[in-house]
């Protein structure tokens, strides 16, 4: 992968923080700073648009998270980059340094693809640019918006934290940026940053389609290599995983040990397991307009492949569901199915491909 990846102060939201090449204080946005490129007049710029911290609630579990300690925390900043009218510029890994400095006293590079599967998951589902990863800034090109995930230790966090962002190497989008601890918001859920967007609960569940395509693939996957319809213990949990990826509600984020996590966006809730249940899978079932419309408002690239992701996997669960029992098999349902496995796969590819190699 080459880039793996409701509870929000409104207040908080509307702060627009921004640093064009100087240093500017979140108090006050407008107070001149010295240029790092000494051009006081340049157009390009960075915009913070939120800085956040994780703290799971119960039920988000990042015990076995890859590379997180259980002494870290994670802290996000998601930032616009406002190219240049006329210049371009390069941020690129090996020149491009973007760092946070905690209290005057610990620094923390962004190596926001370094991670674990919570965090991989996130940022490649939310398709948000990867700092590390940003490239060349083309002058006049459309703002960029960018992630940077930090692991940073948790008590550096207090009520009188203080933090300074800076971006080094980068030319014309050298900058810093401070902050204090008014201004870091807290959350339980990465879901959450997505406040930030026009749309939230759109955004949030068309975000959720990267996790669909992977896990139902998967699923379709796991039957073939445990013995397809010859095992009936493999359809049965074939049939329940692909229900769930394609019909609950989901976090954009997985959990730390790569699994689903079931999660009402609109209600801030955690869904109970649907595993115990398949009757639990048809009480929550997601409206599949709703989803496409979510999709087409905000991923429109996508639409077309989570429209024939969608179709095939009922089309998947339907003949699985006739060719799994002995009883009311066809060669017609095998066909049909097998049909609907070619689809499932071509579909994911091409979300896949929209999410994770952008």
């Amino acid at each position: 992968m080459k880039k793996a990846l409701a509870l929000i102060i409104a207040a908080a939201l509307a702060l627009s923080l921004t640093a064009c090449g100087g240093d500017s204080g979140a108090g006050d946005a407008s107070t001149p700073g010295e240029s790092n490129t000494g051009n006081t007049d340049k157009t390009g710029c960075i915009v913070s648009k939120g800085l956040f911290v994780l703290e799971p609630k119960d039920g988000f579990d990042l015990t076995n998270e890859e590379n997180l300690s259980p002494q870290e925390i994670y802290m996000i900043h998601v930032y616009d980059i406002i190219p240049d009218s006329q210049k371009n510029s390069e941020m690129s890994l090996m020149q491009y340094h973007y760092t946070v400095t905690l209290n005057d006293a610990n620094t923390y590079e962004s190596r926001t693809m370094a991670g674990g599967a919570a965090q991989i998951s996130f940022v490649t589902s939310s398709h948000y640019t990867v700092a590390d990863d940003v490239g060349t800034v083309f002058a006049g090109s459309d703002p960029i918006r960018a992630i940077a995930v930090f692991r940073i230790n948790k008590n550096d966090i207090n009520e009188n934290t203080t933090v300074k962002f800076t971006i080094e190497n980068s030319g014309i989008f050298d900058s810093s940026m401070k902050f204090s601890s008014n201004d870091i918001q807290h959350i339980d859920m990465l879901d959450k940053i997505f406040e930030i967007e026009d749309n939230p609960s759109e955004y949030q569940l068309a975000s959720t389609m990267f996790g669909r395509a992977v896990s139902i693939n998967s699923a379709v996957e796991y039957l073939s290599d445990h013995g397809g319809l010859k095992n009936d213990t493999a359809v049965k949990l074939t049939l329940i995983a692909v229900k769930c990826a394609a019909k609950m509600n989901l976090s954009a984020a997985w959990d730390g040990d790569n699994n689903l996590v079931y999660y009402d966006y609109d209600s801030d809730t955690l869904l109970l397991s649907p595993e115990s249940s398949v009757s639990y899978v048809e009480k929550a079932e997601l409206e599949a307009d709703k989803l496409i419309n979510a999709v087409s408002n905000t991923y429109p690239e996508v639409l077309s492949a989570t429209a024939k992701l969608l179709t095939a996997a009922d089309a998947f669960i339907e003949q699985l569901e006739i060719c799994g029992n002995p009883d009311t098999y066809t060669d017609d349902a095998l066909q049909q199915l097998n049909s609907a496995i070619s689809n499932i796969s071509s579909a994911r590819n091409e979300i896949y491909d929209f999410f994770a190699n952008r």
